[in-house]
């Protein structure tokens, strides 16, 4: 048979079914019917009662699999540059091929790529009879998810270079027979033995892919990695930090709301423990909880069925020992927690984004049942009302008029009114049951400090009023504006005011960001309302913007002088990780952790 210098070699594993089969071959010859490589079929059955004949199949019965049988097999498909591995059902939409071949050419000839993966979580090491947990010590990703790092693939469906399973080949290490394991074993060997990463990509252009089982690391498994010290910072989850002890604060909520912090926003149920542990060893004394994880961090306390209150306060009744749980973890760290919602009962801000959230504004029923939301909680949470330092009402508040408007469009205070009666229905529900600890409003326009005047102090002096600071978005979600990709942007330096006319540019300096602040400051003085009643609730920068640790560096200054408390946006988010500093600056590095100055540059000032 001639190949094709571009040709891809498609092993197609097997236990037997013909309807999978055929299935999958059928999707595949879509693929020869366009502009695509050549693609050569070899049928890898490990299960089958007779030949199997179908035209463009080389049939192969084997008892093993193909990789666990690599050493014998790999002549196969040396005529080929790469292989598609998957299993037999799989269905490819058209053109999944050359997609695929694109995201080869992003992530580097040698990386494997997987529609599924997972990637395992730092903690230490697991004590006698402790068993491996999905979603405490790994989490899968499955096809649909954006790209991302991963530790494993899996051979449902994956993408090799021949000429790393050649080097694999070399290693001299037996894969084992079970089917389960291959994935695992083929992963390890290419992360420990070749320091390759392993992609999961997203592909939604592929049917019949099953979902990562419960089991899918054995504890065999991961004893033997665990020992051998890999992935490093799964195994020495604190090898960056200096001081691995943690010191309990005993500050109360009062006391740090008087004499300052600095703090971070995190999940309130991380991976493990060690999250926790190391947000204390860096120092952190607050945490703000709620709006990480896409904005559904702390969604579970909301039933989406619910009609009203009643079904409100039943459903977080539930689940609330699910909540105080995850804060105990977090107290026994000398963490405090701040807590805050993205959505609301009846009033999802966050869950509905493409459309004007109008069921909070126009419905005076609805406010209140948001508010009286906060009253439940409150009151629910009086037993360990020392580990709170606030009630953040909502993280980011939008209006209808706020939904298409762009960064530097004037501000709308049209609703005004509508959110002052809700941030005072909440106060006095809180106040109910808790008399002293902090309710924190926030501006409207996603918390924009160009939104200030939207704020109307409230008639209590355990009240803080909170902005969040990203701006402006052109330049610190560069990835989010596909029409300004092709400029060069960095931290000093100008953007593009408009979308649609990038020759108007705004100088963004020290300067630029104090004068946006200072109309904080400005409001404060108006209304006097003493400095330490100012709350930067989230600012940061994506990692990967040039400029970003003095993007970061000349904010923490501006909050200094102006005395304010303020929370960095994030830490350790899994959905969001163009803000975990720890990462550092390149963003195709989503699992090595390290002391980066990028991270520390803000650390340094937790006090």
């Amino acid at each position: 048979m001639n190949v094709p210098v571009n040709a891809i070699g498609i092993i197609l594993q097997s236990f037997g079914d013909e309807r999978a089969i055929e299935a999958t071959y059928n999707s595949l010859q879509s693929q020869q019917e366009r502009e695509s490589p050549s693609v050569n079929i070899i049928l890898w059955c490990t299960n089958c009662s007779g030949e199997y004949v179908k035209t463009g199949f080389r049939v192969v019965q084997s008892k093993c699999t193909f990789l666990s049988s690599l050493k014998s097999s790999l002549g196969l498909v040396t005529k080929f540059k790469h292989i598609i591995l998957c299993k037999a059902g799989v269905v490819f939409h058209p053109n999944w091929i050359d997609t695929v071949l694109q995201k080869k050419i992003k992530y580097g000839d040698e990386a494997p790529l997987s529609v599924l993966g997972i990637r395992l979580f730092p903690h230490e090491s697991l004590q006698p009879g402790e068993m491996l947990r999905e979603g405490v010590h790994w989490k899968a990703y499955d096809h649909k998810g954006e790209d991302r790092a991963v530790h494993f693939l899996t051979t449902d469906l994956c993408f090799f270079s021949v000429d790393v399973l050649k080097q694999i080949v070399k290693l001299d290490y037996d894969i084992p027979l079970d089917t389960a394991l291959e994935g695992l074993w083929i992963s390890f060997l290419i992360g420990y033995y070749l320091n390759l990463t392993v992609w999961k990509i997203k592909c939604a252009e592929v049917d019949c892919i099953p979902r990562i089982t419960s089991d899918a690391i054995p504890q065999t498994f991961y004893t033997h990695i665990f020992t051998v010290k890999w992935p490093k910072d799964i195994c020495n989850p604190y090898y960056w930090l200096r001081n691995e002890s943690t010191t309990v604060s005993r500050n109360s909520p009062a006391l740090l709301w008087e004499h300052g912090f600095g703090g971070i926003n995190m999940p309130i149920e991380p991976a493990s423990e060690t999250d926790f542990k190391a947000a204390a060893a860096y120092g952190i004394t607050v945490i703000r909880v709620g709006a990480m994880c896409d904005s559904k961090d702390m969604n579970f306390l909301l039933d989406p069925t619910s009609k009203n209150e009643h079904g409100d306060r039943d459903h977080l009744l539930l689940v609330l020992p699910r909540l105080k749980k995850a804060i105990k973890k977090a107290t026994s760290e000398g963490l405090k927690v701040i807590l805050t919602m993205s959505d609301l009962p009846g009033c999802p801000f966050y869950s509905s984004l493409s459309s004007p959230n109008s069921c909070f504004w126009s419905s005076a029923v609805n406010r209140i049942r948001a508010a009286r939301f906060w009253g439940v909680l409150a009151e629910s949470l009086i037993d360990i009302k020392s580990s709170i330092m606030g009630y953040d009402l909502i993280s980011e508040p939008y209006t209808p008029k706020d939904q298409n408007a762009g960064y530097f469009d004037d501000i709308s205070t049209e609703y005004k009114e509508e959110l002052y009666q809700f941030y005072t229905t909440a106060l006095e529900e809180i106040r109910k049951y808790d008399k002293d600890t902090m309710v924190i409003i926030t501006t409207t326009y996603f918390a924009s400090p160009r939104a200030i005047d939207m704020l109307t102090p409230l008639p209590d002096s355990n009240v803080a009023y909170s902005v969040h600071f990203y701006g402006p978005p052109q330049l610190t979600f560069p990835r989010r504006f596909e029409c300004f990709k092709s400029l060069s942007l960095s931290y000093p330096g100008s953007v593009p005011k408009w979308r649609k006319n990038t020759s108007e540019r705004v100088e963004i300096n020290f300067q630029y960001l104090y004068f946006q602040l200072e109309t904080v400051y400005k409001w404060q003085m108006k209304y006097n309302i003493p400095a330490n009643r100012v709350l930067i609730g989230e600012f940061g920068t994506c990692r990967e913007v040039i400029g970003s640790q003095q993007f970061l560096t000349d904010l923490v200054a501006i909050f200094t002088k102006f005395k304010w408390h303020w929370l960095l946006f994030s830490f350790r988010d899994e959905e969001w990780d163009a803000m975990d500093y720890e990462l550092g600056p390149d963003l195709n590095n989503m699992l090595d952790r390290g002391a980066h100055p990028l991270f520390l540059c803000v650390a340094k000032h937790f006090y």
